[in-house]
């Protein structure tokens, strides 16, 4: 035997090396895709306390302008229903405004429903 003359303390501290080695090993290991995700989670929350409420804060906007363009167009003789599609845009532009778009694009100047990436840019006054 290889060991044969040498102290049991050496035996028992060489038995035990390995597990220990590849224990430490595999803990280390976990311990660093742990922290990736850590700091994948981080990236995330960032992006969605800086892109996720603003489009959440827009789309509610948006969403009660296009109420209330609804009930002017169902009765636009009622009083006070321009007025408040008014306020509903100028919330909605607000919200626009402050938006974090990624990059800004110029508007085309004119909308042409046929033609692809055309958006109007404009309000128009409603009749």
């Amino acid at each position: 035997m290889r060991f044969r003359g040498k102290s049991i303390r050496r035996k028992i501290v060489a038995l035990l090396l390995v597990p220990l080695v590849s224990l430490t090993a595999l803990w280390a290991f976990a311990t660093v895709i742990t922290g990736k995700q850590a700091i994948e989670l981080l990236s995330v929350a960032d992006v969605l306390r800086k892109l996720g409420y603003p489009t959440e804060d827009m789309a509610r906007a948006l969403e009660k302008e296009r109420r209330q363009a609804l009930v002017y167009l169902a009765d636009p003789g009622r009083a006070g229903a321009l007025a408040d599609l008014r306020a509903r845009q100028r919330t909605t532009d607000k919200m626009v405004a402050v938006f974090p778009f990624p990059r800004r694009r110029r508007c085309p100047q004119r909308y042409e429903p046929g033609r692809e990436g055309s958006f109007p840019c404009h309000r128009e006054e409603p009749r």
